[in-house]
């Protein structure tokens, strides 16, 4: 048990020294992600590491999935026993959506697209130009239509569906931070916001 997480892990694959530093970095990126967005509540978040095999397994994600909260947050182990940058970016990703769904209901585009930027995803000039090309082609729909599990797509059209959530989010950015701290108090007026977001990115 640590300051906001229970962690459960295989003493069979993770050390428990290495558990232990697992449990300081979830402590951590809360810690980072709560000043950022705030995330309310104070009952302890279930956070389970698996190796690779036992998450494909049990998880009912995409095979593109590495990562998912459902209630618990469950990580699939990247590099084996230990605790590297992209453990720790899918423990900041899926803390995201838990520090989400504490504040309200939260459509599937902006959950994406904010625990992309908020764990450091920044898009390339090619897949911004992409998506945009996307939106005016109508091969991406409005972000309405995003919301709901993305389970179902394949990995093609779930890097697209990624890319499509981080550009709008990013374009909530340019309009401040205290902005997006706004719609988080208020998430009624994303439906508006994402509308702007995509109609800017038809431009």
């Amino acid at each position: 048990n640590g300051q906001r997480f229970r962690l459960r892990f295989d003493a069979g694959e993770v050390p428990v020294h290495v558990a232990s530093v697992m449990l300081d970095a979830l402590d951590g990126e809360y810690k980072r992600i709560d000043e950022a967005i705030g995330c309310g509540g104070n009952e302890a978040i279930t956070a389970v590491v698996l190796s690779r095999e036992i998450y494909r397994a049990s998880s009912a994600g995409a095979e593109w999935s590495a990562a998912v909260y459902d209630g618990r947050i469950r990580v699939g182990m990247p590099d084996g026993a230990a605790v590297s940058p992209e453990l720790r970016r899918r423990f900041g990703h899926e803390i995201v959506h838990a520090c989400l769904a504490r504040r309200g209901h939260f459509p599937s585009w902006f959950h994406e697209g904010l625990a992309q930027r908020l764990t450091g995803d920044r898009l390339s000039g090619d897949e911004r130009a992409e998506v945009r090309a996307a939106v005016r082609d109508g091969r991406l729909p409005q972000l309405a239509a995003l919301d709901g599990p993305w389970n179902g797509m394949n990995a093609a059209q779930a890097r697209l569906a990624y890319n499509y959530a981080l550009a709008a989010v990013d374009l909530l950015y340019d309009e401040g931070e205290t902005r997006v701290r706004e719609l988080i108090r208020s998430p009624a007026a994303l439906a508006a916001a994402g509308s702007r977001a995509a109609a800017r990115l038809k431009e």
